[in-house]
């Protein structure tokens, strides 16, 4: 299966995927695991949930662009962190468990040489 945005297929490009992009899928994924019972669905809801934030982040930031997946760094973890725990009041635990739902995305993205 592959999914097409743009003129290239989304796993042929390197250079178009973003952050975004990839956490769709990643929850397309889950989505298919949690319905096997391999994830509980309460993963689910919260991948979505930091899907959610990273889209309104994204809107306040970079005026609704997504990110690139080669134009990713670490201050944009630590500010997306600064707007979840400031902006939104989130706790500590809360903006943690969104980070580490974040990690979790880009480490699959590193295993599949789709970021280096």
């Amino acid at each position: 299966m592959s999914i097409h945005f743009g003129e290239k297929c989304f796993w042929e490009d390197r250079s178009k995927r973003t952050l975004l992009g990839v956490f769709k899928l990643s929850i397309l994924d889950l989505d298919k695991l949690a319905v096997k019972r391999i994830y509980k669905k309460f993963t689910l809801v919260k991948y979505r949930s930091t899907e959610k934030h990273l889209i309104e982040y994204m809107n306040l930031r970079n005026n609704g662009c997504d990110v690139l997946l080669t134009d990713l760094r670490i201050d944009f973890v630590s500010k997306f962190e600064f707007y979840l725990q400031a902006i939104k009041g989130l706790s500590i635990n809360s903006s943690g468990k969104m980070i580490k739902n974040l990690k979790k995305v880009v480490r699959d993205c590193v295993d599949k040489d789709w970021l280096d």
